[in-house]
């Protein structure tokens, strides 16, 4: 994640939705709670700075939660932040999860990946609940609490509007792409269906079908962010 209390912005990463891209581009505008000399001297002696320091010291988890966020903010902080994420197809993210953890050297499941079949892997991983990307926008009673939603599909012109409104321009490198083929000729029809039933609270929630996209409260707050910002041009 990144925040800047300076362009008022919050950025939710989850993973693998071009999200160590949008990182790179606003780094230089986020706040960098490692930089704090008080809170490298906690560390030393073991005192995470969350449970001392003040509000626009804390640090946070890279992928943790809207709502993780939201409780370790004043409310009138975390209000007055633009907060916007990226989601990704749920049959795409497991497609390219699948392909991105064996080129990884150091991540921990490197080698069991790699020796397992894409159905098998699909079985497994749609039972971690770490796969939604649903929750990490969301409250516990399940409302949007994220004012923007980008689609991975759509990134650059997505990202585009979000500049826009943070006031900034930068370009969007690109970082970490797993390359693989149309994620649909992964499938067969029942692990695509496997799919449909395990992950349907992130297919609904975030607007996706199999082939593409569709209405959802997701896409509802981003098509007035868009529409305000084609206003304001």
């Amino acid at each position: 994640m990144l925040v800047s209390y300076e362009r008022n912005f919050l950025f939710v990463h989850i993973p693998k939705t071009a999200g160590t891209s949008i990182r790179n581009s606003l780094s230089a505008y986020a706040v960098c709670p490692e930089s704090f000399w008080e809170n490298r001297l906690l560390t030393r002696f073991g005192i995470h700075v969350n449970t001392v320091g003040p509000w626009h010291r804390k640090w946070f988890r890279p992928h943790c939660s809207a709502d993780d966020i939201r409780r370790h903010l004043p409310a009138d902080v975390y209000n007055r932040l633009f907060k916007f994420a990226f989601v990704r197809n749920p049959w795409d993210l497991l497609v390219s999860l699948y392909n991105f953890i064996p080129s990884r050297p150091t991540h921990r499941h490197r080698k069991r990946v790699a020796d397992m079949s894409f159905a098998d892997f699909v079985d497994e991983w749609t039972r971690r609940p770490e796969i939604l990307q649903a929750p990490r926008i969301r409250d516990r009673q399940g409302r949007l609490i994220v004012d923007f939603v980008g689609c991975f599909e759509n990134v650059s012109l997505d990202f585009k509007v979000i500049c826009s409104r943070i006031g900034i321009t930068v370009t969007l490198p690109c970082h970490n792409r797993s390359r693989h083929d149309d994620y649909r000729s992964s499938y067969t029809e029942p692990l695509k269906q496997l799919v449909a039933e395990r992950l349907a609270e992130d297919i609904e929630f975030l607007g996706y079908t199999f082939d593409g996209v569709t209405d959802s409260p997701c896409r509802t707050a981003s098509a007035a962010v868009k529409s305000a910002e084609r206003s304001a041009a």
